[in-house]
């Protein structure tokens, strides 16, 4: 399904070694917003899927958490950084 291609992108990403979004002027309120319906797509195959959920922990350990706010701004300055 792809999950361990999201796991590794989402690792390098976290460790910074991917060059992503420093181009783009994304919102930070769309930023929040895609990551809060990841981490709930995750947890939903996560409660599913019980053979995934070793490698479901790995995915959700490299993202942060989605939200409203002030979290849209954090995460972009996370990538800025």
């Amino acid at each position: 399904e792809g999950w361990e291609c999201l796991a590794v992108w989402l690792r390098y990403s976290a460790m910074r070694q991917l060059d992503w979004q420093r181009k783009y002027h994304t919102k930070p309120r769309e930023l929040s917003q895609s990551q809060d319906a990841l981490t709930q797509r995750l947890t939903d195959v996560y409660k599913k899927d019980a053979a995934l959920r070793w490698l479901l922990r790995l995915v959700i350990a490299a993202v942060g958490r989605g939200g409203t706010s002030d979290m849209g701004q954090r995460i972009r300055d996370e990538i800025l950084v």
